[in-house]
């Protein structure tokens, strides 16, 4: 009954072309709408992925001022500032960012410089005001560590797939046989940033809360640790000292 409900069907399918000779790649739209996924590049960057986002971005960005400015929030104005730009933003721009590799310094600075605009907004902060000062007084994590968490916690899901799976297999065969901009390096080197055991055995051993209550709270140290050696740099900063990151919302 089922199988007569979801008929196999060739118009239903696509042919994928791989490579610089082909001219035959049909457009992957749904509904002429919107990609499916994220694209492949030949030159193995998210230049594609990343201009994407940033077109995306600069919407989201629009409609949350518009409904910040429109409903009158009082006290909660901050609180939902920032949740608006966790679900929106945040989400919107970040999909799959998990599983995206050779990730750039310029890639990531091109994502953050647009939610460094929404913050500013948010603020009503001069152009001028100093990155980490909006981070902090907001308590927000920088795009970095969202992405740099949710590889790892991505990692931790791989650890525990089956081990004939084939995606399991291919990050088994990035395992035995790095090369530079492999996905496995860059998480590998995230597990570090983090203070995290690179021993794979030893993330199989936790379940999967307890795992991203450890990532959490290694994500949140690491972000704050990184905000503080900015703003050592700036003088005007010097006597503000933040021991978390934390809004006043959230305390």
């Amino acid at each position: 009954e089922k199988m007569k409900k979801l008929p196999l069907n060739k118009k239903k399918c696509k042919k994928l072309h791989i490579g610089k000779d082909n001219n035959l790649c049909p457009d992957l739209k749904a509904h002429d709408e919107k990609y499916l996924g994220d694209q492949i590049s030949r030159f193995c960057d998210n230049k594609l992925n990343i201009k994407d986002r940033k077109g995306k971005g600069i919407g989201i960005i629009s409609q949350i001022m518009s409904l910040l400015d429109d409903i009158c929030l009082g006290q909660y104005y901050f609180g939902a500032a920032i949740r608006l730009r966790e679900a929106y933003l945040v989400n919107g721009i970040l999909f799959n960012s998990e599983v995206w590799y050779n990730m750039k310094e310029t890639d990531i600075r091109e994502l953050e410089e647009l939610d460094e605009t929404l913050l500013r907004k948010i603020l009503k902060a001069h152009s001028k005001t100093p990155l980490e000062a909006l981070y902090l007084e907001l308590g927000c994590l920088l795009l970095r560590y969202i992405i740099m968490a949710r590889r790892i916690n991505f990692l931790h899901y791989l650890t525990n797939l089956n081990k004939n799976e084939l995606l399991f297999k291919f990050f088994e065969a990035q395992m035995k046989n790095p090369t530079k901009c492999d996905w496995y390096l860059q998480v590998v080197q995230d597990l570090k940033d983090y203070d995290i055991s690179t021993d794979l055995n030893k993330l199989t051993s936790f379940s999967k809360d307890s795992f991203k209550k450890l990532v959490k709270s290694k994500q949140e140290i690491a972000a704050l640790k990184y905000l503080n050696n900015i703003k050592s740099e700036h003088s005007k900063l010097a006597n503000l000292k933040y021991e978390n990151i934390r809004t006043k919302n959230n305390n």
